[in-house]
């Protein structure tokens, strides 16, 4: 491994400078985007040759910015001063991001687009130490975080720093913290580049915070299990089974939490027979936070073995053969088949008591707001039987209710609640009581009136509808298939 850049060695307007530049030829998350999706979800040593052949083939600036600092491939020094014009390339010569070599010039690691900002850090498969560029995971929590009143942010395991920098470009005042100082010798460097100001501290977890309280806080910790015969590697291994540090750093977050303030940490976890909102509820104090506990279906035991080997050997060759096996083996004695993946959002209570809940999703979730909706969903579901009956609810929207129904004869169509993309919100079911209460509610209404109607329409005791109706709608709130109005 190179060492990692250096924003001393030119000026800091020069650094800024090359930045707009590098985006103005091309260096952009679209581009990045379209050069993706040719072989998509397949191994970077599988892919990149072709992606690499692609991009030479279309020979304009943006490919070779591409080849250069996305894809690892050695560009010519005519190539190389034909994108980057002017000073741009000296630069970035200057500060250690470009070294040339013979008739070649190289990236000495990768600069990635992330949200607005340009970060720089190692290739992955550089070694023990290489600090990981933002990848689909951090881009997962990236998504979520808001656009405006950020107010004082954390950032637990910055690696590089990408989601502290998003923070800071977005107006937040932000902190990033890891246990790597080569990590954080990147997240300096990336800081200059993106002309934003970070405060930056090396310690294990929330150790460098101790004593302060942070509006939101967002980590991404090793989550991967290692087996004793692999070499460790800091970015990705947490320890035997995976979730170690995630558990560490949940359990300690109502330490570090504003009063009302939100943490969202991204995690895959191997399944277990017990679930998983109460594994991670028994480490945090029961009545000092929130936990929501987001899923979707993740890698199983040979998807993630062959997929981190290939990070110890991106030749593919006997050392990746024998991660693999490695990977595989260790898990099989730990018992590990599936995995699943996780935001897990733990917030400063805002009512008398602290809430617990659990929502398999079909995809991840992608923006703020759909997850301060479902938030305030269950907040709602959370009160007292008199304040429920008067909170104003309404659907989720863009949820639909479709028939589905076999080819059979004698099967009858079920009605199944779709809901839209990036939604916190669970698919599913409905039976007759579900979809009447749903469709009460479709014009907004309170839960008190619809528990009146239903016992006018019934017959029955007020205060058997309300049990009724209270129950129906709480279970709508927790599947995020109703919201506050």
């Amino acid at each position: 491994m190179l060492e990692p850049p250096n924003p001393g060695s030119v000026g800091r307007a020069d650094l800024v400078a090359t930045a707009r530049t590098l985006r103005e030829l091309g260096l952009t998350e679209s581009a990045v985007a379209d050069a993706e999706a040719i072989l998509p979800r397949q191994l970077d040593a599988v892919r990149r040759p072709l992606v690499c052949a692609e991009l030479r083939h279309r020979g304009d600036p943006a490919a070779t910015l591409l080849r250069c600092f996305v894809y690892d491939d050695a560009v010519s020094e005519s190539e190389a001063e034909s994108a980057l014009p002017g000073a741009a390339l000296s630069v970035l010569e200057a500060c250690g991001l470009v070294v040339r070599s013979g008739a070649d010039v190289r990236a000495a690691g990768r600069v990635v687009p992330f949200l607005g900002v340009l970060v720089a850090a190692d290739v992955p498969t550089a070694g023990a130490e290489a600090v990981m560029p933002p990848g689909p995971t951090t881009m997962q929590l990236g998504r979520l975080l808001p656009e405006t009143g950020l107010g004082r942010v954390l950032d637990v395991a910055t690696g590089p720093g990408s989601l502290a920098l998003v923070a800071a470009a977005r107006g937040g005042r932000a902190v990033g913290t890891d246990v790597s100082g080569r990590a954080l010798a990147f997240a300096r460097f990336n800081a200059a580049l993106n002309a934003l100001d970070v405060d930056w501290r090396e310690g294990d977890v929330l150790a460098p915070v101790a004593g302060e309280r942070f509006d939101l806080v967002v980590g991404q910790p090793p989550f991967i299990p290692r087996p004793e015969s692999v070499a460790g590697v800091t970015f990705l291994h947490a320890g035997p089974v995976g979730d170690e540090l995630a558990r560490v750093l949940i359990g300690g977050l109502p330490d570090v939490l504003a009063a009302g303030g939100v943490a969202l940490v991204r995690v895959d976890v191997p399944t277990r027979d017990e679930a998983l909102p109460a594994q991670l509820r028994s480490v945090l104090p029961a009545d000092r936070a929130d936990l929501a506990v987001l899923t979707w279906r993740g890698p199983d035991a040979y998807q993630e073995s062959y997929s981190y080997a290939s990070l110890h050997d991106p030749t593919l060759g006997v050392a990746y053969a024998q991660a693999a096996v490695a990977y595989r083996e260790h898990m099989r004695a730990a018992d590990i088949s599936q995995f699943v993946q996780a935001i897990v959002v733990v917030r400063a209570p805002r009512g008398a008591g602290a809430w617990t809940a659990g929502l398999p999703l079909d995809a991840p979730p992608d923006t703020w707001s759909a997850l301060d909706r479902y938030t305030g969903a269950l907040d709602a579901a959370s009160l007292a039987d008199d304040e429920l009956l008067a909170v104003r609810l309404v659907p989720l929207r863009g949820a639909r209710v479709v028939a589905v129904r076999g080819f059979a004869d004698d099967e009858g169509p079920v009605m199944r609640l779709t809901v839209p993309n990036g939604a916190i919100a669970s698919s599913g079911d409905l039976g007759d009581d579900m979809l009447a209460v749903l469709d009460a509610f479709t014009d907004g209404h309170a839960p008190g009136p619809i528990a009146v109607a239903h016992a006018e329409l019934t017959g029955g005791e007020l205060a058997h509808s309300r049990g009724l109706v209270l129950e129906l709608v709480r279970r709508a709130l927790t599947s995020g298939w109703l919201v506050p109005a």
